[in-house]
């Protein structure tokens, strides 16, 4: 028996569906993951999960480690929460727009990014990071997936368009 184009179809719709789930869910666990980094850092375990936002936690651990002022560690605070607010909006709005999912992607990116300069240029050890930023590496492809997966979903959804006909020429 064949498959009928309509199968294949809701087959493609249903494994798209859990493309973006994916992404989705492993980008609420770097949220909430981010936070109990936060909180441990707070309380002085010197521990903290990969699958996090680099930015704020070494922010933070830097107030820590230079014993920054109050002002200075307020600001760092404050960023920090910011921070955390951006990537909950971008969460809550990816159910329905594509671009917050991208949003999302381009800022742990650049979080990425940060924690590669910072891994490199202020650590004295900079491959006791590598782990850490292969674990975003792999975080970064779970989003890209996760955003291409809606953009094909969106194009599925959009009704196919139909060329205008040309108009007949009549010559007189």
């Amino acid at each position: 028996k064949g498959i009928s184009m309509e199968q294949t179809r809701t087959g493609r719709k249903t494994a798209l569906r859990r493309q973006v789930t994916c992404g989705r869910v492993a980008l609420l666990a770097l949220v909430g993951l981010s936070l109990i980094n936060q909180l441990l850092l707070i309380f002085g375990v010197n521990y903290h999960f990969w699958i996090s936002a680099a930015v704020p936690y070494y922010l933070n651990w830097f107030c820590v480690q230079v014993d920054a002022g109050a002002i200075t560690r307020v600001l760092a605070g404050l960023a920090t929460v910011m921070i955390y607010i951006t990537y909950i909006v971008c969460l809550v709005l990816s159910q329905r727009k594509q671009y917050w999912m991208t949003l999302c992607l381009g800022l742990y990116c650049v979080d990425t990014l940060l924690l590669a300069i910072f891994s490199f240029t202020l650590l004295s050890n900079p491959v006791s990071c590598l782990l850490e930023i292969a674990v975003h590496i792999g975080m970064i492809v779970l989003l890209v997936m996760a955003d291409q997966a809606m953009g094909q979903l969106n194009r599925m959804r959009r009704p196919p368009r139909r060329r205008p006909r040309e108009r007949e020429r009549t010559y007189e």
